[in-house]
């Protein structure tokens, strides 16, 4: 009965753990990373790697980039965003902390 029960144990603890590694979000794969300067991407290679490993769809921009916005007509352009230039003075024109707010509130993640 023990040996049983440890293998259900051990069955129920692998499936859980696979599900956790190989999750995927529900919500889609579009994922807008937001960094200072694109070169400082490449310290985010292990994080972002994983990411693409998993079938996010990536896209790398510059804080700053005018040209990113979070939505277009409404809708989003991106399920989440990953802001990793949280020390930056200044944002792209789509990306005031009004459109992240409407980004969040129209489902979207932000990190």
């Amino acid at each position: 009965m023990n040996l049983l029960a440890s293998l259900g144990s051990l069955l129920l603890f692998s499936t859980a753990w696979v599900c956790t590694v190989n999750a995927k979000s529900a919500v889609g794969d579009r994922v807008l990373v937001l960094v200072p300067k694109l070169e400082s991407a490449k310290h985010y290679s292990r994080f972002l790697g994983s990411l693409e490993t998993r079938g996010f769809d990536l896209s790398v921009s510059t804080a700053s980039n005018a040209s990113v916005s979070l939505q277009i007509d409404g809708e989003r352009t991106f399920d989440h965003a990953i802001l990793l230039a949280p020390a930056a003075k200044k944002m792209g024109s789509g990306l005031t902390p009004r459109d992240f707010v409407r980004f969040v509130d129209d489902g979207g993640n932000l990190m």
